[in-house]
């Protein structure tokens, strides 16, 4: 058997795919070693594909675990919603309930004081600022608006409960819970107030 030498075949002109499986000159088990005819390009992209597929089928497996133990709800709690410019400094995230796949599921409740100064203008919008519900609200308990300064809203307990649905609301409206156990409710249906408060505390 030729004892030539690897890198002495590789200068040879048959080292072309035709050439080079054709040539009789060349023993059988180099014309079987398919890699001397293969560009050095193919042969790195060989070497990479295996480990890309691997790469892709671990990410597969991973983002379904991720979900599984809640892993977007701690990536909320590092990078949390931010506030629309549109709404006011006291403006508290109340989180939705939760969805199989949601991100950032929930809306922003802030209050100013109404243009006709005799209520609290409340608005709830989701989290890219789009408005879900405004109108007038008043403490239980008062008959006038709270100063801005001084409304400390918090989310509630339960997002399911801080809904209010009467016939006399043209659709459902968010309750505003503050601090100190008391609740902002639209005007029209302050009459329910105590309902409500004591559902809230």
């Amino acid at each position: 058997m030729s004892s030539t030498p690897r890198s002495a075949l590789l200068s040879l002109d048959f080292l072309s795919l035709e050439g080079f499986e054709g040539n009789p000159d060349v023993p059988p088990a180099v014309r079987a070693d398919r890699s001397l005819t293969m560009p050095p390009s193919t042969m790195r992209l060989q070497s990479v594909v295996p480990k890309l597929m691997l790469g892709l089928a671990g990410l597969f497996v991973a983002i379904p675990v991720f979900w599984l133990f809640g892993g977007l709800r701690r990536l909320e709690q590092v990078f949390p919603p931010r506030r629309p410019k549109s709404m006011p400094q006291n403006a508290v995230w109340i989180d939705a309930p939760a969805l199989p796949v949601s991100w950032r599921h929930g809306w922003w409740f802030g209050c100013d004081v109404s243009s006709s100064g005799t209520a609290n203008y409340c608005r709830l919008v989701m989290a890219s600022g789009e408005e879900v519900y405004a109108g007038e609200y008043l403490p239980c308990g008062g008959r006038s608006p709270l100063p801005v300064s001084t409304i400390a809203l918090v989310p509630p307990a339960d997002s399911v409960d801080m809904w209010i649905a009467d016939k006399r609301l043209a659709k459902l409206a968010p309750i505003g819970a503050l601090r100190d156990g008391n609740v902002l409710l639209p005007v029209t249906v302050l009459d329910r107030c105590e309902n409500f408060r004591h559902a809230h505390r």
